[in-house]
């Protein structure tokens, strides 16, 4: 089907048969080697070669279980390099997208969307600190939308000429409300958008050198070390692993551990996360998440005063204390941060005083807790959103379960062996618990490959077995990068959906700018989806003319709940009553931009031309309808269309229960239920 159709997947090699083990908080294993196999990478397992130099398998198993290619292929430079540049320069950037697919929805039905293409052109003005935004849709080269997105320091706003004649915009510090009480969602978006937000990506990017990535990870393999009997890895010879195409001759090496021993691995290594403030001082920002702050008034006041033009602006004080729970009673502390610029640790954090309860963080509700927060850190080289208090408040509650594994852990590392080839790490493959799996393979120096398997039960309450996979190819040359991803959902073993996305970026001249080009492909039991995106960057000085004022903009600040949700009720109305218009009117766009006005038409085309007149007129006519409808909070259907008429033609309808059709002049329209027409 289209792009591929859903392929079955293979997770285990040989000597990978599943043992069923029983097991509870199996998850723990991602502490136990997260900081090894990414943050020390191959430097680790060199260093434990060169101070051990012996070769029994449990030793082996240390050296080749933090070999890996990971820091080569997520070096992600170019891209934070890209966001200071953008942070500190004004630019301009001109994006086009266009999307084929053969999935199906009441909003894509009969459109093809081949024809359509989206442009977004960006001015980016740092004098003014405004940007806009101007977002268009065209379909066969016709204007069908277009949106303007204007952001200042302080506000932001939309407008689209066709729906409202006004900017709808809100303070940043006050948008979470401006939206609460218009639509009814409660959003965290105010603190993102009052901080400068490709500052903040590119600035909180976590800075460690190599020597200190060897340290760490030496530091830890040898706290593992301690607690792995010599007896519990065992070694096989001439294992033959198969890895993409490739058919590779192998050693493995395979821990297995008990639950006492899993435990005390666990416990341990928790425990030394824990007290380790300059590790977790240099994978967090240091800030207090918006999370834990139930209290934001008495940490920050703020103020929506009106300035003498009428314009809203804000006026913020924030302190620097920060506010803590405890039972009956609150503690005011201060935090402080010393940076030495000078010094490989560059960050030290003193810790907060200790309180008799600590408030849920972010950290802690985020789905998979501290695991997916220092995973995604430590992939995207991105700091958490949080204090060291957060960290060690989550890896508290993991502690509190590691009581919970059922049972022990088997991990096997596959070691090349073969004539004129170097040794290397070719596979590691990990069976948390009972059918839970996870499966990392290596090919050279620019691909990595992660599968991770666990049991589930599908909507009928049936057992089954679910997980992802994801695969990452990073190309470079001289000036340009190119990154390969694919993502699968599977169950049962198989691929059931399928995303592939290829990033192109050419950065030959950053100080000029940078051109990116991405080709999106899914595929799932739905159809399939490509949308190709190519973007140019320009560094250049811009001014951004256009501004917020009492004419062209209404805020919702200043709105009650009631008048928000009158407003927002009104602009949908206009918004459907546009899009059915368009609905309509995109099935003869084709017919009317290919028509010619320089050859002499002969009978047919006279035919066709009058047949097209009269087309409009029926669009025009229920067009008018279905707007007089909406005005009056009446819904419009087919079967508003019974006794249609059209002033100066021969009109006669037949509605049944999905579509009609409709006889003017003697042509024949059909037009259903979603108020498609068709000949």
């Amino acid at each position: 089907m289209g792009y591929g159709a859903a392929d079955d997947i293979v997770l285990r090699g040989p000597g990978m048969q599943n043992t069923k083990k029983k097991g509870g908080a199996g998850k723990v294993i991602l502490i136990i080697f997260l900081l090894i196999i990414i943050l020390g990478g191959a430097a680790a397992g060199y260093w434990y070669y060169l101070n051990y130099m012996k070769e029994t398998p449990k030793d082996v198993f240390l050296e080749y279980v933090g070999k890996n290619n990971f820091s080569s292929v997520l070096d992600f430079n170019t891209y934070y390099d890209m966001l200071n540049r953008l942070d500190e320069n004004s630019f301009v950037t001109e994006t086009t997208a266009s999307i084929t697919t053969t999935k199906k929805s009441n909003l894509l039905k009969n459109i093809d969307t081949s024809k359509c293409d989206f442009t977004f052109n960006t001015k980016s003005d740092k004098k003014s600190e405004k940007s806009l935004i101007d977002a268009k849709i065209t379909y066969s080269s016709n204007d069908l939308f277009e949106l303007k997105l204007l952001n200042t320091k302080d506000a932001i706003g939309l407008y689209s000429e066709e729906i409202y004649d006004k900017y709808i915009a809100s303070t940043k510090i006050n948008l979470d409300e401006s939206l609460k009480k218009s639509i009814g969602i409660d959003t965290e978006i105010s603190s993102y958008l009052e901080e400068d937000t490709l500052g903040k990506i590119s600035k909180n990017k976590i800075e460690v050198d190599d020597s200190y990535k060897v340290q760490k990870a030496t530091e830890y393999l040898e706290a593992i070390n301690e607690f792995i009997p010599e007896e519990s890895v065992t070694e096989k010879e001439n294992i033959i692993v198969t890895i993409g195409s490739e058919t590779i001759n192998a050693n493995a090496y395979t821990l297995t551990l008990n639950k006492e021993d899993y435990q005390n691995i666990a416990k341990s290594m928790l425990e030394k996360l824990k007290n380790d403030n300059e590790l977790l001082s240099k994978i967090v920002t240091g800030k207090e998440s918006s999370d834990r702050d139930e209290v934001s008034n008495e940490v920050t006041n703020t103020s929506i005063e009106e300035n003498t033009s009428g314009n809203i602006s804000p006026i913020t004080t924030i302190t620097n204390i920060q506010t803590e729970y405890v039972e009956g009673q609150t503690e005011n502390h201060q935090t402080e941060v010393v940076i030495d610029n000078d010094s490989t640790s560059s960050l030290e954090v003193m810790s907060e005083p200790e309180t008799d309860l600590v408030k849920e963080s972010s950290i802690e509700k985020n789905v998979g807790g501290i695991y997916q927060n220092l995973i995604t850190a430590i992939i995207l080289g991105k700091k958490i959103d949080g204090t060291v208090n957060d960290l060690k408040s989550a890896i508290d509650e993991e502690l509190s379960n590691i009581s919970s594994i059922a049972n022990g852990i088997t991990i096997t590392v596959y070691v090349r062996n073969e004539e004129n080839k170097p040794k290397e790490t070719i596979k590691v493959y990990s069976e948390i618990s009972k059918n839970t799996n996870l499966d990392i393979e290596y090919t050279g120096d620019t691909k990595f490959k992660v599968t991770y398997l666990s049991p589930s039960k599908d909507d009928e309450g049936k057992e089954v077995s679910k997980g992802i996979s994801f695969e990452i190819e990073k190309k470079s040359a001289e000036v340009n990068e190119e990154y390969n991803i694919q993502y699968n959902e599977i169950k049962n073993e198989k691929v059931i959906s399928k995303t592939e996305i290829n990033l192109k970026t050419d950065n030959g001249n950053p100080s000029k700018g940078y051109t990116n080009s991405i080709i999106i492909k899914s595929n799932d039991s739905e159809g399939d989806l490509k949308i190709n995106i190519n973007n140019e960057i320009k560094f250049q000085e811009e001014t951004v003319s256009e501004d917020f004022s009492d004419e062209n903009t209404v805020y919702l600040d200043r709105f009650s709940s009631e008048e928000a949700q009158n407003l927002y009720m009104q602009i949908m109305s206009k918004a459907m009553a546009v899009y059915l218009e368009k609905m309509v009117s995109l099935n003869f766009i084709d017919i009317n931009s290919s028509n010619s006005i320089i050859q002499q038409p002969d009978e047919e085309q006279i035919r066709l031309q009058e047949k097209e007149e009269i087309k409009n007129k029926l669009i025009q006519k229920v067009s008018t309808m279905m707007g007089e409808a909406q005005e009056k909070g009446e819904e419009f259907t087919i079967q508003n269309l019974v006794d249609l008429t059209i002033e100066g033609y021969d009109v006669s309808s037949i509605v049944s229960e999905n579509s009609v059709t409709i006889k003017i002049n003697g042509y024949t329209f059909n037009i259903d239920k979603d108020f498609m027409l068709s000949d």
